[in-house]
């Protein structure tokens, strides 16, 4: 599968979360393998290194700098 998301810059500024052309955030991705099975198992990534044993988005480590052109 694929997720694609698409949040407007002017959104964002609205919201009050860009800071400099800057915007903290958290990204992940989850590595699935043989979804139609009981065996199936999920592995998340992070962009970057989080300060957890794993990647877990309730940290604040868990978040980065994301600049914007």
């Amino acid at each position: 599968y694929v997720v694609e998301l698409a949040i407007s810059k002017q959104s964002l500024q609205q919201l009050d979360l860009i800071k400099n052309n800057r915007i903290e955030c958290g990204l992940f991705r989850a590595d699935c393998t043989d979804l139609n099975s009981q065996d199936s198992t999920i592995r998340w990534i992070s962009w970057i290194k989080p300060q957890s044993s794993e990647p877990d988005f309730h940290v604040p480590s868990a978040f980065g700098l994301l600049v914007l052109d």
